[in-house]
């Protein structure tokens, strides 16, 4: 079975189940559609939204990671000073 088919059986089966939510449904009709129309297979992003979906787990699209940084856990560089002072005036033009 080529993806093209994989992808189209995997939405068929997401749009026909009754316990997925209405506006979630009214998405997954919209890519089988769009699928139909174009001949594309589904991206992996979208083909990983629609697995999730199917096994009733949350598709998370960006992976998790620590926020070292803003803990502190993460030692500081080199530290700029910044001129709160007047700003030069522009070098006089020639005449």
């Amino acid at each position: 079975m080529s993806n093209l088919e994989a992808d189209r059986s995997l939405l068929q089966s997401i749009v026909d189940d009754e316990d997925i939510a209405e506006d979630v449904r009214v998405k997954f009709e919209d890519m089988l559609s769009r699928l139909d129309k174009t001949n594309r297979p589904l991206t992996d992003a979208q083909r990983g939204w629609a697995t999730a979906t199917r096994g009733g787990e949350r598709y998370e699209a960006v992976e998790k990671y620590e926020n070292l940084v803003s803990r502190g856990l993460v030692p500081r560089g080199r530290e700029v000073v910044v001129n709160t002072g007047p700003k030069p005036l522009r070098p006089p033009g020639r005449a």
